[in-house]
């Protein structure tokens, strides 16, 4: 059976076509499949199923004879009888979900279109620690296709397969807009294994978390899209945030033809930075703290509901209207100079104010971890131990809010234990050479030698500035960071941007094919006092298939969002803001509702500072 692709076809949908191979002629030169009648498409692995697949509504007429065609449900469960080779895959499930019958979320209006569930498995071993690992993948193939591919990129240390809908923050998913949706695990299988971390004793586990994991899922993907719709995609886009963000970087630097359009939210680029960072933070509290009987310090004592107010309230009296307008939304975060230490105590602890050991926290988590002498802690790179400095966090709105420091650090919120099980528990396993599963980053880091023992070039490091190959094949990257992010520190990822700029002589000269925006107030992908809701795809699909760079993005306040409460002035819900290209941020205008998009503009921080 020849391969082969339909030329000058149309939105596609998928059809499978009982045949022989002398039921077309084919041109060795270009490997076109001609047909006169119905364009038929590609046959499903050498020596595998006796058919192949075709795209409807080509029109037309010959002697080529009208195959059978199989569509729906026949052409889907068609798909198990596929094996590939390069990655020594294995196709686990193919399912037809009828029109109508599922939804992305209980809370979704519409219901998802017709489409083919493809479950797959890449390479499957045997680990150096006895624990069965594969890449495992989702593929979701839509009935009417519009030729276009979206990678909907993973999350936290991974371990999970997420349904392949390609959320998007707009109203409709991209399978809702006929998008071929893949999804994948990061090469192991929670359910395998005794902890999520425990990955990071197998070698190859530790490659495929970084990156291997994502090329051969995309690699997979493209080809039973190809061999499904009986053509390549014409488009292709990948978005992420968190190590969802690390990878869309991944993708950028290590494999530049992937992808024509890049969205990375959040990115954990530098794990080592994160970690030490939030360790730091939390070293500095439990030092002022009473333990449980396990050990675990009471972070909530650090810093109770009153004392977060108080920080709250005196924080956005200095900064809030340094963007043009008194809203609750710091907007000129580069812009505010406000300092813990300006609510010291002069004498007894009061409610007007913090004591020593709250100061010295917040001041702590500001500056960054230092060794004995007070030397910035620097993390190994590519090279060596001690290359990257470890920047502390700029102080936002969200600071005080169940979105940002006080949730992380002093134990308000559930997003305690999830950043405590994604940093502490980690630790040990994966940011340290060779793993050190006794050891206990909050009592045993020294930061005069802990640089030594972290893993130099771990295969999840992002931060090569090179963008060159992705720039020169015509790639589009946007980049976004809540200024709130009490994990991946906004900070660096404006450090990352600079060093790019750096590269490319200039602002202008970056712009043209990759943007940072800044989501004032907004926690770790999403929450926080902010307007946290923005469709994600439009905007790179705009630059990519019509060269229109975005030079604002529409967001709003997301309905149901606590922390819209928990300053003041209150965010509406219904709140839209212009999301700016760093280094601009939106200004109020002087007129109009405050609650308006419509009357912000973008405009240069007093000091730019390239």
């Amino acid at each position: 059976m020849q391969w082969g692709r339909i030329r000058g076809a149309g939105p596609c949908q998928a059809r499978l076509h009982i045949t022989t191979a002398n039921a077309v002629d084919t041109n060795e030169g270009d490997s076109t499949v001609h047909a006169s009648g119905k364009c038929l498409a590609v046959g499903w692995g050498a020596g595998g199923l006796a058919a192949i697949l075709a795209v409807a509504g080509c029109g037309g007429s010959g002697a080529v004879p009208e195959p059978q065609a199989l569509t729906g449900e026949a052409a889907c469960a068609a798909v198990k009888g596929f094996s590939g080779t390069e990655h020594k895959g294995v196709i686990t499930g193919a399912t037809w979900v009828p029109a109508g019958t599922e939804k992305s979320a209980p809370t979704a209006t519409a219901f998802l279109p017709a489409h083919c569930v493809v479950k797959g498995s890449l390479e499957p071993r045997t680990g150096v620690d006895g624990k069965s690992y594969a890449t495992k993948f989702e593929l979701r193939l839509p009935f009417d296709w519009n030729q276009r591919f979206f990678f909907q990129g993973g999350s936290g240390l991974e371990g999970t397969l997420a349904p392949a809908y390609g959320p998007t923050g707009g109203s409709k998913t991209a399978l809702e807009q006929g998008f071929a949706v893949v999804s994948q695990n990061g090469g192991h299988d929670n359910a395998d294994l005794p902890a999520p971390e425990a990955f990071g004793l197998d070698p190859q586990a530790r490659v495929d978390f970084g990156y291997g994991s994502i090329i051969k899922t995309s690699k997979a993907a493209k080809s039973l899209i190809a061999n499904y719709y009986g053509d390549a995609a014409e488009r292709s886009y990948f978005d992420g945030c968190s190590t969802g963000g690390r990878q869309g970087m991944t993708f950028a630097q290590r494999f530049p033809d992937e992808f024509d359009g890049i969205v990375a939210g959040a990115p954990v680029f530098d794990f080592g930075r994160v970690v030490a960072a939030r360790i730091w933070g939390w070293q500095q509290a439990a030092a002022v703290v009473s333990r449980e009987p396990t050990g675990m310090p009471r972070f909530h004592e650090a810093m109770p509901q009153a004392d977060r107010q108080l920080f709250q309230g005196a924080l956005l009296a200095a900064c809030d209207a340094q963007d043009g307008v008194v809203d609750g939304m710091m907007s000129n975060v580069a812009a505010c100079t406000f300092r813990p230490k300006e609510l010291l105590c002069a004498g007894e602890k009061t409610s007007e104010c913090l004591s020593a050991d709250q100061v010295r926290i917040w001041e702590a988590v500001l500056d960054g971890p230092v060794d004995s002498a007070g030397a910035v802690f620097k993390v190994p790179g590519y090279r060596s131990p001690g290359e990257v400095p470890v920047r502390g966090y700029r102080i936002d709105a969200a600071w005080m809010t169940s979105a940002g420091q006080a949730a992380r650090i002093t134990g308000q919120g559930p997003i305690l234990d999830i950043q405590w099980k994604l940093n502490i528990d980690p630790t040990p396993i994966l940011f340290m050479t060779p793993p050190q599963p006794g050891f206990q980053p909050l009592d045993d880091i020294n930061w005069d030698t802990w640089g030594n023992s972290m893993t130099v070039n771990a295969p999840w490091l992002a931060s090569d500035p090179d963008l060159g190959r992705y720039r020169d094949g015509g790639g589009k990257m946007i980049f976004y960071h809540g200024t709130g992010d009490s994990g991946p520190n906004a900070v660096d990822t404006i450090d990352y941007y600079e060093s790019v700029v750096a590269r490319n002589a200039s602002r202008e000269q970056t712009g043209k094919f990759a943007r940072l925006f800044l989501v004032p107030g907004m926690g770790h992908c999403r929450g926080g006092p902010s307007t946290d809701t923005f469709d994600r795809l439009a905007p790179i699909m705009d630059w990519v298939e019509r060269g229109k760079a975005p030079d604002f993005i529409v967001a709003q306040a997301t309905p149901g969002n606590a922390d819209l409460a928990a300053v003041t002035p209150a965010i509406p819900a219904n709140r839209t803001r212009p999301l700016c290209p760093y280094p601009s941020y939106a200004r109020y205008n002087g007129t109009g509702s405050i609650d308006d998009a419509a009357n912000f503009k973008c405009a240069p921080p007093a000091a730019d500072p390239a």
